[in-house]
């Protein structure tokens, strides 16, 4: 069985988490011999991040190409599409020497990855909101559809739709996906308001969950982390061009400002070892949310910076958890830090950029509000902070059991993938002899780190 995951950013952790957890469920649901094919925005980073990994690249950037200029700017793009929708046409219809004579390699060879597949799954994540261009994604899931090829929309954040143009598509798409799993209730909201039956949506965790260690809600817990010497506390910042006011330089210095009145906190409160650290660092070309730390380590006060590292380096989802495993605390702007974090039993204090992570920690029982990105400032972060400190004795038990949880209904999602497919489930092993959340390649990477 042949599965093409597209839509992929395999340079970022949390993406990487994802795809990880997905091919995991895919196996479960059925069997071992799966053959996968990535579909990555850079193939070529990403193969040497991941060398195990078989990645191909989107032509949609090369079909809409033009050096034109004027009212042919717009008019070739628009040609030049039509015309690879009738060459998509052919192959579908067989006819692929005639399509081959009309394409150039590289759309060739995009359009045989979705002939070869026998599932089509766009991977989940937050992609689907109109603070970014989704025009590559959208090219993509429609080859899919018209390739005749079933597609699956793995946990996805998405919308809200306001723009006439991307409520019409995406409408389109979502009717003709054969199975949709969604974050949250927000975003099935979002899906059901471009009038989307729900027949084939899921509400499900996110994908990462499938990597949490089992053993979560028995574990015992120690009601105060940080009382100890010299605590270790890991810090995820990033980059934010998406604030609400438009004034995004103010908003990261205000930013930048907030996370160094906490870092002294940290050290100063608690005698605290602060270690910067993200899912996106280290992978060249690609968002680098280690620069902020940086630049947030040079205000600091001497002695504050002593005892302040900025871990530049880049690590795949599993080192990740190792790392995380280290530390006392971990303050999370980056969604997927936390739901690692989370994974592996460490306190986390969240910073919400975006609707999925407040919908997140609702549903983990986080009771108080989670500071916001948009008016975030020294006193607030600091005072949230405090607040999660305070309450962890009563909270953490029930984060323990709803990460638990959580981790127990994305692997439900194989049962839910079997029944939508059956033609593929014949194939299904002993679901007690799967290899829980990693591939062989991953858990050979793994021991090596032991």
């Amino acid at each position: 069985m042949n599965v093409l995951f597209i839509n992929c950013v395999s340079s970022n952790g949390g993406d990487a988490a994802i795809l990880e957890a997905a091919m995991s469920i895919l196996r479960r649901a059925f069997g071992p011999g799966l053959d996968f094919v990535v579909q990555d925005d850079h193939p070529q980073r990403v193969k040497q991040l991941y060398p195990e990994l078989t990645v191909v690249s989107s032509c949609y950037w090369n079909v809409i190409h033009t050096d034109r200029k004027g009212w042919l700017r717009n008019l070739v793009p628009t040609l030049t599409l039509a015309w690879f929708g009738l060459a998509r046409w052919l192959t579908r219809r067989g006819d692929r020497s005639l399509a081959r004579q009309s394409l150039s390699k590289a759309e060739f060879d995009y359009l045989e990855n979705y002939r070869s597949a026998d599932l089509v799954v766009a991977t989940g994540g937050t992609y689907l909101v109109e603070n970014y261009n989704i025009d590559q994604r959208v090219f993509d899931m429609n080859t899919a559809i018209a390739m005749g090829r079933p597609l699956v929309l793995f946990t996805q954040s998405a919308g809200p739709f306001k723009l006439t143009k991307n409520r019409r598509r995406l409408a389109r798409l979502f009717r003709l996906a054969r199975l949709i799993f969604l974050r949250d209730e927000r975003t099935y909201a979002h899906v059901r308001e471009l009038n989307v039956s729900d027949n084939h949506l899921r509400i499900v965790p996110d994908a990462a969950f499938a990597l949490a260690d089992d053993d979560l809600a028995t574990r015992p817990i120690n009601p105060f982390p940080l009382a100890k010497p010299r605590p270790r506390i890991a810090v995820s910042v990033r980059q934010w061009n998406y604030f609400a006011s438009g004034n995004n330089q103010d908003g990261m210095a205000r930013y930048c400002a907030a996370f160094a009145s906490l870092t002294t906190h940290l050290v100063r409160r608690y005698d605290a070892d602060v270690t910067f650290l993200s899912t996106c660092q280290g992978a060249p070309g690609y968002h680098d949310d280690s620069l902020v730390a940086f630049a947030i380590r040079k205000i600091l006060a001497v002695d504050v910076q002593s005892r302040v590292e900025v871990d530049d380096g880049f690590h795949t989802p599993q080192e990740l958890r190792l790392l995380l495993r280290t530390f006392d605390w971990i303050v999370a702007t980056r969604m997927h830090v936390a739901i690692l974090a989370l994974g592996v039993g460490a306190p986390v204090s969240p910073i919400a950029y975006e609707f999925k992570t407040v919908e997140l920690f609702r549903s983990l029982g986080y009771e108080f509000e989670l500071p916001s990105i948009e008016t975030l400032s020294s006193a607030s972060l600091v005072s949230a902070f405090e607040a999660g400190v305070e309450n962890y004795e009563r909270v953490a038990r029930i984060v323990h059991q709803r990460v638990d949880h959580n981790r127990q209904q994305v692997w439900q999602t194989a049962v839910i993938l079997r029944e939508t497919f059956p033609e593929f489930a014949q194939t299904a092993p002993n679901e007690r002899s799967q290899v829980r959340g990693l591939s062989n390649a991953v858990e050979d990477r793994l021991t090596a780190i032991h």
